[in-house]
């Protein structure tokens, strides 16, 4: 998969302020952008989902997620966006706090 982590980020980042709170998709697309934030490619971010201390239908469900944004990038029919307003994937700060959350 050539993927980079960044990209998948960003979707990560907006699934997870789309879901609502307490939802699966939301822990699963919080576990998938901590992993994205902290690895360099997506088979290592499922191996540290793999390894992580999650619930079993947690992490189903994050290794779930990150196939489905990794296919959906890969895909030969998905174009990045080309509006002068689009975010690059550079500039993602996974450090920012998730909508409708506290920051630390």
């Amino acid at each position: 998969m050539t993927t980079e982590p960044p990209d998948l980020a960003m979707r990560a980042r907006d699934a997870v302020n789309a879901a609502p709170a307490g939802s699966m998709q939301r822990r699963a697309a919080g576990c998938v952008l901590a992993v994205l934030a902290t690895t360099s490619s997506v088979r290592a971010a499922h191996k540290a989902l793999a390894e992580a201390d999650l619930d079993g239908d947690v992490r189903a469900a994050a290794h779930e997620f990150l196939a489905e944004i990794d296919a959906e990038r890969s895909a030969p029919t998905a174009q990045a966006p080309t509006s002068a307003g689009a975010r690059s994937a550079a500039s993602v700060d996974l450090t920012a706090p998730i909508s409708g959350e506290a920051a630390p």
